[in-house]
């Protein structure tokens, strides 16, 4: 799987996500600030350093700085997404204390117990971007995790999806991991040492459609994914979701949802009543 730095030009960020879908991260991503991520609900098989581990509500995988990580998954989740910046806990806190909110990094994966799941989605919905006091939230969240880490019992890695599974699972989980990357049916079938032919067959008889169609169905999919959660161009993030055409992306998606892609962020963003 190829790896990318994101750039996050952010001290404190805390935002929530709910995706109705199965969704996989087309490729791991590194940054220099550290995360948390909380799942709420669903579940999710999280990597981190080409480690696997399978989380489910109540866990929280945690990212250290520059460490490259990646999720995927078959059921819809939702979770809170919190990235802070080393400088800004530096800020805010002495170095007594922030050893010892950081503490929970020391593990990749910590399970919070229910009382301790409703304890952070509170202190979450009080959070105010902006807010001179954002820094105190911030801190009770990890002091949350931290307490959770003396009786958590998660962590246990995966077998390496690559172990034991037959080649055709092997070609669909590397589809699956890297659709924005894949341009041809011959670039798979000299990586895995297969005829195109059989590579047409596995998509037909595994999934009834073929290697383009469904490609492109994932591109999509991460695409709708972007325009709801990223303020970037439109043009931006169909290039990045793989679609070198921009006309044969817009095609695409008007045949999938029945609109343009900004017609679609345009109806994500109108006020409810």
């Amino acid at each position: 799987m190829q790896t990318k730095r994101a750039n996050i030009n952010t001290s404190l960020e805390i935002s929530r996500e709910s995706i109705d879908h199965a969704w996989t991260m087309p490729y791991a991503h590194f940054h220099n600030s550290y995360e948390l991520y909380i799942l709420t609900s669903g579940e999710r098989i999280v990597s981190i350093d080409e480690e696997e581990y399978e989380t489910l509500a109540g866990d929280v995988a945690l990212f250290a700085p520059n460490h490259p990580h990646h999720s995927k998954g078959t059921t819809p989740f939702s979770g809170i997404c919190v990235h802070f910046s080393g400088e800004f806990l530096k800020q805010y806190f002495g170095e007594s204390a922030r050893k010892h909110l950081l503490k929970c990094f020391n593990k990749h994966v910590i399970h919070l117990s229910a009382k301790q799941l409703a304890a952070t989605q509170t202190i979450v919905d009080s959070f105010q971007p902006g807010s001179p006091f954002a820094f105190l939230k911030l801190g009770q969240l990890l002091e949350q995790i931290t307490t959770a880490l003396d009786t958590t019992q998660k962590e246990a890695s995966l077998p390496h999806p690559y172990r034991q599974e037959s080649k055709a699972s092997l070609i669909l989980a590397y589809v699956k991991e890297n659709y924005v990357f894949i341009q041809t049916v011959e670039e798979l079938a000299t990586r895995f040492q297969v005829s195109e032919g059989y590579i047409y067959r596995i998509f037909r008889e595994t999934l009834g459609t073929t290697p383009k169609e469904y490609i492109n169905h994932l591109r999509l999919e991460h695409i709708i994914h972007r325009l709801r959660y990223s303020d970037k161009p439109i043009k931006t993030i169909a290039a990045q979701g793989g679609f070198s055409c921009y006309e044969y992306f817009i095609r695409l998606f008007k045949e999938k949802e029945g609109c343009t892609p900004g017609e679609y962020r345009r109806r994500l963003r109108q006020p409810t009543s």
